[in-house]
């Protein structure tokens, strides 16, 4: 009989120590993908806050604030094409619109959104050109055009490319250039 009772209490001891075990792996499990949801949460606010900063780098002609928060190979896209490479590249284009529309302002039409390393947000370009655009003198015109941006950044939350899309057309016809019909 005593044999039989320390055969039983082994037993329910090796019974309750594998449950354990199984139960810690289960909070471990639980604990990582914890960790890996507030890490994913982190990263969204960090992209998104980042993605304020450059609406406000854009708009206060800050060009220390952008490059703070680009990569030195960042990339530039503009209607699916591939304008240039380089975060130079990208603060002499802020210099050349600052040149051409002074005073511009990109205003943020506060949908942005953040999924995995990207923002997705609309905007709208405001400015009067009142400087050289692309080799023409200015027209002293308004234009107000409207475009998406996403963003694309790293692990540490550095932009690393933009993508933008916009009507260009719509953009140089409020400016007063004209297209004319192709030659025969």
């Amino acid at each position: 009989m005593r044999i039989l009772k320390l055969i039983l209490v082994l037993s329910l001891f090796i019974f309750s120590s594998c449950n354990d075990g199984k139960k810690d792996a289960e909070d471990t499990k639980m604990n990582e993908q914890a960790k890996a949801a507030e890490k994913a949460e982190n990263m969204r606010q960090s992209m998104l806050n980042t993605n304020k900063d450059l609406f406000k780098a854009w708009n206060d002609k800050d060009k220390k604030l952008m490059s703070s928060h680009l990569v030195e190979d960042f990339e530039r896209y503009a209607n699916g094409k591939k304008e240039f490479t380089g975060r130079d590249q990208y603060l002499a284009m802020m210099d050349s619109l600052n040149t051409a529309f002074p005073g511009f302002e990109i205003i943020d039409k506060g949908n942005t959104r953040a999924f995995g390393n990207k923002t997705y947000g609309a905007f709208v370009f405001s400015g009067t050109n009142e400087g050289n655009f692309m080799g023409n003198p200015p027209t002293g015109k308004k234009a107000d055009v409207e475009g998406y941006a996403i963003w694309t950044f790293n692990d540490e939350g550095k932009a690393v490319s933009e993508e933008v899309y916009f009507d260009r057309l719509d953009w140089i016809t409020q400016l007063g250039y004209e297209t004319s019909p192709p030659k025969k």
